[in-house]
């Protein structure tokens, strides 16, 4: 790998390996752990229940695979938030091209655990490649991979399916980054923006924010640094040129996400920024404690859904791994090395959030830091810190592997005073070190992990001595593999894939008439059981209990639409109806029944707790054992509704007010402007339809009508669906402030409402010609070189 991207193998010490065997090795390391670690989901048929990689996950891969095999809509779902643009949303990572390719190939459930473990391997390739790119030795990269790969963090992260997929991403970024600062070609430029690109369509865009604000940071550092800055200005005009490909190739490669997600993100109610939630008000110390040690016993700290404190937020996970990178104090620091530090550490106080120093809420308070507030959580950006973390273990390493190797070319004076010094630093190490493990232990701490820790200052204090500090590395890989066996492989608690089947809640509601024409709302809070620890007991009851809620997006594995979601980017006007529902759902605050939200939105079923009780509302479904009870609407209406009145307002706001005083059949539509006057429906005559094409993004409907009316869907309206009377494009308007409405005249017509979105096919066409234009300059550049070489002669 290091000679392909033409880096120098160099910093192995005298205890390294040699050969082909050498070359391998990491990467048959990280399959062996990788393998080891997802070894119930490759060979016992079993998968993660955990956290949201049922409830996500897998839903949003079936959602996927339901759209490759022509079923649904790939663009639009009904399955949550009473409509959604699901592509845009980001979070299933639909462009990203090995979720298409696993969604086509296996069934969903096996997609996402695949997808998962494939993203481990990943990440711990590209940490491989990242670190012989900054020129550390091979067992330094293959220890820091193995950090990274395999740290508590980024081990949780891979329960959730957008999460796991982007961070794999985030070694390829930085180690394509160092990559390009050494060559500024085109095909540095072409590895540069395309792992950018990646990482982009891989759909959780925090952790792409996280990285470009780490590679800003390390750049500048460059620039200040003198040495390095006048080694980049006199490449300025190659690296110019070449940063400004690789920005176009990122941009365009990733523009049929990007630009979706932009459209998306200006209708969310997330548009004009977002507070912080309370899940970052963890403490430094708890912080700290997530960096040093692996807890892997639910029973040493309660759930978060119990509401206690967690006691720790898992970090690096590993005291080993933070004793080789404290030593990087003991050695000289390059402008590289500089860079990397100032970058991993403004990634910690950001991901260390509000509980964790002052720093965070300066920069967050005054917006010195673009794009922040658009965030709800801060701990994502500790995945991108934990990354550079691991990099500088490599070099931390690297230098422990090489030192004294100057010792015979200084004086004694000078050996003396660097001794005195050496000393005195050593001792403020240990103190430091001694500190941080008093405040920081806990009785949940497995003895294990200081004994291993132990073992490493034993053997590296006694290497250092006797003259072997070449053999550091390979016992550091030992020590960590170890470590990783004992203490973080059983990690998760893998199910059996049958846990995943319909609920019995489903298989009733899908004997009632016409189920595909109503929707279902979640009031159980079942969908908390995310919350549990991985090896919690409580997960496979929550687990049962969140399906048979029908809570979303799980409820899409059964092809049930919903009014609630668990995405990031709800529609504005989605949570502007929040209020409205919740009053119409709470006892002494009920309006005209028939009139109410719930009702034009089509709200037959409700999923509800213990406590639920109004009157208007019929228990149609009781499972004790859960417990859990399902409640009907009797007065909601069909999605498709015939309304013969309409009242014009101006704004969202206003419908809202509009539809709490409805006491009539009346449509509230909104609308800027004059309303024009040919759009008066009439108050007699009747209209009939039959629906001929029923998908999430496409409807087709043939109506006969006898007078003028409105034709109502109760799907919420969005940027990109159009109407087509008769072939002929209409106007779609915004009504009952949670669906669509046309205007249809007497006659007989062909009504279609079609999702079109000019984003995702402006985008599609930038990033379809890019990809082209990219491999065919590569082809070119190919081709030109190969004709330049020399001919050789025997």
């Amino acid at each position: 790998m290091g000679r392909v991207w033409g880096m120098p193998d160099i910093g192995h010490g005298p205890g390294g390996f040699n050969g082909n065997l050498v070359k391998v090795f990491p990467p048959l390391l990280i399959a062996l752990l990788a393998v080891l670690f997802y070894f119930p989901v490759l060979f016992q048929q079993k998968t993660q229940i955990h956290a949201e990689g049922v409830s996500v996950g897998i839903a949003l891969m079936h959602m996927l695979a339901s759209a490759i095999q022509g079923d649904e809509g790939l663009l639009w779902t009904t399955s949550i938030y009473g409509g959604h643009p699901v592509f845009a949303e980001g979070q299933g990572g639909f462009a990203n091209p090995l979720h298409l390719l696993l969604a086509w190939l296996l069934p969903p459930i096996q997609a996402y655990n695949i997808n998962q473990f494939l993203s481990m391997l990943l990440g711990g390739m590209g940490a491989y490649g990242m670190c012989r790119a900054a020129n550390c030795g091979r067992l330094a990269s293959t220890f820091a991979s193995l950090a990274l790969a395999f740290s508590a963090l980024w081990i949780g992260g891979f329960g959730n399916l957008a999460v796991g997929s982007t961070m794999a991403w985030i070694p390829w970024v930085l180690w394509a980054m160092m990559n390009w600062l050494k060559r500024a070609d085109f095909r540095s430029s072409c590895f540069f923006g395309t792992t950018v690109a990646l990482m982009v369509l891989s759909g959780y865009p925090q952790l792409v924010h996280g990285v470009v604000i780490y590679m800003t940071i390390y750049l500048l550092v460059q620039v200040v640094s003198r040495p390095a800055r006048a080694a980049l200005w006199s490449r300025r005009t190659g690296l110019a040129a070449s940063l400004g490909v690789a920005i176009l190739i990122a941009v365009a490669l990733s523009a049929v996400q990007w630009l979706p997600l932009l459209e998306l993100a200006n209708e969310s109610h997330r548009n004009d920024g977002v507070a912080i939630l309370p899940l970052d008000n963890s403490t430094t110390v708890e912080f700290l404690r997530g960096f040093l040690y692996t807890f892997t016993n639910p029973e040493h700290y309660a759930d978060t859904i119990a509401g206690s404190p967690p006691g720790y937020f898992p970090g690096v996970g590993s005291l080993l791994v933070c004793l080789v990178f404290s030593s990087l104090i003991f050695f000289r620091r390059s402008p590289v090395i500089n860079g990397h530090l100032l970058a991993t550490f403004t990634l910690l106080v950001l991901g260390f959030g509000v509980g964790g120093t002052p720093i965070f809420r300066i920069l967050y308070d005054l917006h010195l830091i673009p794009g922040l507030h658009s965030f709800r959580v801060s701990f994502i950006y500790l995945y991108v810190a934990v990354a550079g973390f691991a990099l500088l273990t490599a070099f931390s390493l690297d230098q422990l592997s090489r030192v004294n190797t100057a010792a015979a070319t200084v004086s004694r004076k000078t050996r003396q005073r660097w001794g005195a010094k050496s000393r005195l630093l050593l001792t403020c190490w240990v103190v430091l070190w001694l500190f941080v493990l008093v405040v920081a232990h806990v009785e949940g701490v497995f003895i294990g992990q200081y004994a291993i820790a132990a073992a490493w200052l034993a053997i590296s204090g006694g290497a250092l001595l006797l003259g072997y500090q070449g053999s550091l590395p390979v016992i550091a890989v030992l020590l960590l593999c170890a470590e990783i066996v004992l203490f973080r492989i059983d990690s998760y608690d893998f199910g059996a894939s049958s846990l995943i089947s319909k609920p019995a809640s489903v298989a009733w509601l899908e004997q009632a008439d016409n189920l595909e024409d109503f929707k279902v709302i979640d009031r159980s809070n079942a969908g908390m059981y995310s919350l549990h620890h991985a090896k919690s007991p409580a997960v496979v009851a929550g687990l049962e209990k969140m399906l048979a809620s029908v809570t979303p997006a799980a409820n899409a594995l059964w092809g049930v639409s919903s009014l609630t979601g668990n995405l990031a980017l709800g529609l504005q006007r989605r949570a502007f109806a929040d209020p409205l529902i919740d009053a119409e759902l709470t006892p002494g605050k009920e309006k005209n029944l028939g009139y109410r939200l719930i009702d034009f939105a089509s709200v037959r079923y409700i999923a509800v707790g213990e406590y639920f009780a109004l009157p208007d509302f019929t228990e149609v479904y009781n499972d004790p054992d859960i417990p859990l009870r399902i409640v009907e609407n009797p007065y909601a209406r069909p999605r498709f509704q015939a309304f013969r009145s309409a009242k014009f307002v101006q704004s969202l706001e206003q419908a809202i007010d509009a539809v709490v005083a409805l006491d009539s059949e009346v449509l509230i539509i909104e609308y800027a402007g004059v309303p024009p006057a040919a759009l008066s429906a009439s108050a007699e005559g009747d209209q009939t339809w039959s629906l001929v094409e029923d998908r999430s993004d496409r409807y087709q409907l043939e109506i006969q009508a006898n007078s003028a009316f409105w034709m109502f869907l109760g799907d919420t309206n969005y940027p990109g669906w159009n109407a087509y009377l008769d072939g002929i494009p209409t106007p779609v308007y915004s009504a009952q402030v949670l669906g669509k409405a046309v205007f249809v005249p007497e006659g007989e017509h062909v009504l279609s409402f079609v999702f079109e979105p000019t984003s995702f096919r402006l985008g599609l066409a930038v990033t379809v010609c890019g990809a082209c234009l990219m491999v065919l300059c590569l082809l070119w550049q190919y081709i030109r070189t190969r004709h330049a070489m020399p001919a050789v002669v025997d």
